[in-house]
């Protein structure tokens, strides 16, 4: 074969790897378009959240291309037959920057499926009564999407504090202090008091601190009473076992017309079909109120303190937004004049219809704390969110330092050792 002969068949390599990339980008964006266009048709009204699903969609590609070039599995999380699914141990989870689509700002796993406190997960010890355990539940805004490194997460940062500013007056520090990440993506209030339920009760807890509000008022929320949802992050569609590639929604619109048409399951049969319980038939607020009564339940039946806060969220304190905040929130926005205002209303809906039970149910709990964390930020000009629901770097430590006051005003004798007055507090 001559030199111009390998030249030729260069060019036609090229112009048919041209071609097939310009079809494949016309097929994902018009399933991305379908995409869109159908959740918004079945709920306008939640239209952000489908605007966040999609671009976590999208951007999700690379995740599939990346882990698979590792030779690791694409799936971000693992099954769980009780919880529906959890942190996989000694894993990365990443976060993606909603204004280039990169993969960012790793997050590390100990061996325990917990995202770790420090940098060198490994180092991680074992948990055990020899120390103060305290465990903090809750959504990806827990677990610590947007900090820059496992040390900046609330959980990371508490920690910190608890252990290194001084004891109140009249109290030593007689245990080391550990702040257990039991934060998972997705996760909402009901999946919490499971996993309270069937694990962390177990695990020596001294505090309960959970933290939610926002994964309750969503589309999984407001139409599901089962103890979790079903999420396409759980398991690997039918599809995605293809040896080749195939783009997300694309793929999404694909999975669904062969499941309509009968060659494809219409359910997932790697969870299951879950019947929906009897809270279903109960209001939102109401089925959320009797969570955190029964995780207070559980917090008190092993002798743990319980504190719970209604997580700060863009859109319902008043937090001036920064150039940069409302940068990454228009990015994740197709329209912001009509798609801002509904979802911002719908939250301060339910966070002042919680507002209202919470104190009707205060006298039922009183080894109990609450914290209305919607206000946290209204006078910090500083960048505290780094997308519309998750936390930068400072509004994780703004978090922090509030449960730090919390815990050491009114459980210093869960965290440190009584040794009367001193002459300083005489």
């Amino acid at each position: 074969m001559t030199m111009q002969d390998s030249n030729k068949y260069l060019v036609k390599f090229a112009a048919f790897f041209i071609v097939v990339f310009i079809l494949m980008l016309g097929l994902e964006s018009a399933a991305f378009v379908t995409f869109y266009a159908y959740n918004s048709y079945k709920n306008p009204s939640l239209s952000l959240m489908q605007v966040l699903h999609s671009t976590w969609t999208t951007t999700g590609f690379f995740y599939h291309i990346k882990e698979s070039s590792k030779g690791k599995t694409a799936n971000k999380f693992m099954p769980d037959n009780i919880l529906g699914y959890r942190l996989r141990p000694n894993y990365e989870y990443l976060t993606i920057d909603p204004l280039t689509g990169a993969d960012i700002r790793p997050l590390r796993t100990n061996r325990f499926g917990f995202i770790s406190n420090s940098n060198t997960p490994d180092t991680d010890a074992e948990i055990t009564h020899n120390t103060i355990n305290i465990f903090l539940t809750g959504g990806s805004t827990i677990q610590g999407s947007g900090a820059t490194a496992n040390s900046k997460t609330i959980a990371a940062q508490l920690e910190k504090m608890l252990n290194t500013r001084l004891e109140p007056p009249g109290y030593r520090r007689e245990r080391a202090i550990h702040v257990i990440n039991a934060g998972v993506a997705g996760y909402n209030a009901t999946q919490e008091l499971i996993y309270m339920a069937v694990e962390l009760q177990y695990l020596a807890p001294s505090i309960f601190i959970m933290i939610n509000g926002i994964n309750e008022n969503t589309e999984f929320g407001k139409t599901q009473g089962r103890a979790y949802h079903q999420t396409g992050m759980l398991a690997t569609p039918e599809l995605d076992k293809l040896p080749l590639p195939i783009l997300p929604a694309f793929q999404w619109v694909t999975i669904r017309l062969l499941a309509k048409i009968g060659p494809l399951p219409s359910s997932n049969t790697d969870i299951g079909t879950v019947q929906e319980p009897q809270i279903a038939f109960k209001s939102l607020v109401e089925r959320y109120m009797g969570i955190i009564k029964s995780a207070y339940g559980i917090a008190r039946s092993t002798d743990s303190a319980f504190v719970y806060m209604l997580e700060p969220t863009s859109g319902t304190g008043h937090h001036p937004f920064t150039e940069d905040e409302l940068e990454r929130r228009n990015a994740l926005i197709v329209d912001p004049e009509t798609q801002w205002a509904p979802y911002v209303t719908r939250n301060s809906d339910f966070y002042d219809d919680v507002r209202l039970q919470i104190m009707a149910i205060k006298g039922d709990l009183p080894q109990g704390h609450f914290i209305d964390g919607s206000a946290l930020f209204d006078a910090v000009s500083d960048d505290v969110y780094w997308d519309p629901r998750h936390y930068t770097d400072l509004g994780q430590e703004i978090i922090a330092k509030k449960l730090y006051e919390v815990l050491t005003a009114r459980f210093s004798d869960k965290l440190y050792t009584y040794v009367g007055k001193t002459s300083a507090s005489a």
